[in-house]
């Protein structure tokens, strides 16, 4: 994955993400059965996740949109996390 090759989104834009987008974002909270990401534009969206991301708060991670129903439910894979580890989110906002 080169550096070119993610987006910079704002959070307007969040909603937008079509199923392939990559993009950047910042962890900023771990809990048991949750992720916090906050995006370059300062936006924070809490996603459910079905098992603990190998990353640490305040890392920076890509992510990759895998599904997007326009209806407030987003499906995010961690693909920045390293050689397969991706991690999926069920992001719902």
């Amino acid at each position: 994955m080169n550096a070119g090759d993610y987006k910079l989104i704002d959070s307007r834009r969040f909603y937008e993400l079509q199923v392939g987008d990559i993009f950047k974002a910042f962890i900023q909270d771990i809990r048991p059965g949750e992720v916090t990401i906050r995006l370059v534009g300062g936006g924070l969206y809490t996603a459910r996740s079905y098992v603990l991301p190998n990353a640490r708060i305040g890392e920076e991670s890509l992510f990759c949109v895998q599904e997007n129903d326009f209806r407030g439910r987003i499906v995010l894979k961690m693909v920045g996390a390293g050689e397969g580890k991706a991690k999926v989110f069920d992001m719902r906002v």
